[in-house]
């Protein structure tokens, strides 16, 4: 009669609760993705809905672009693009301080002509204002119009990016207005 060794009952895989952590700081790879990420964010899908009519691209095209694209933010923004993303979070965050919860409010627009309009007369102020922010975020878009590749990794180090990659150059106000004072002479091409 053959026996068969006792096996030992193994511990079940350690599984991460990937729901507790924001998301990774780089663009979803599927749609499926995108709006999993919506449904934590319930006033995303309009967000992206205005991205697409005004600029005609996807919200995805944005998603983990630069520095302050996407989930959190750091560092100074690295273009034009990325300052947009800058300056939407920056809204977002005075009306958290004023109390709303503009990742979670959904508000009413309409598109018209090429034109943005937020809300209603008697819409609440917080939506209204959320879609305020979400409006001058996807003008700013149309604007800078530079969506191309520009990595998060590039946030992740002062000097160096992920792979040794330098950063780009950010003119700040200061060293751009310390340009403005140097003499034409010096300027010129010879």
């Amino acid at each position: 009669m053959l026996r068969h060794p006792q096996t030992q009952p193994q511990a079940a895989p350690h599984i991460p609760n990937l729901l507790s952590r924001p998301p990774p700081h780089k663009a979803p790879h599927s749609l499926q993705q995108f709006l999993g990420l919506a449904l934590a964010s319930c006033n995303l899908a309009q967000f992206a809905a205005m991205i697409k009519k005004k600029t005609g691209k996807s919200a995805l095209a944005y998603n983990g672009y630069g520095c302050h694209c996407g989930w959190g933010g750091s560092k100074q923004p690295l273009d034009a693009t990325d300052r947009c993303c800058h300056a939407h979070d920056c809204c977002y965050k005075k009306l958290v301080a004023a109390g709303c919860k503009p990742k979670t409010t959904t508000y009413k627009y309409s598109f018209q002509k090429n034109q943005i309009t937020c809300g209603e007369r008697n819409g609440k102020p917080c939506q209204k204002r959320a879609c305020e922010c979400d409006k001058r975020a996807v003008e700013c878009f149309q604007r800078a119009a530079t969506v191309t590749h520009l990595p998060s990794h590039y946030c992740k180090n002062d000097c160096l990016g992920e792979k040794g990659i330098p950063t780009p150059p950010v003119l700040t106000g200061e060293s751009f207005l310390l340009i403005l004072q140097v003499p034409a002479q010096f300027l010129a091409v010879q």
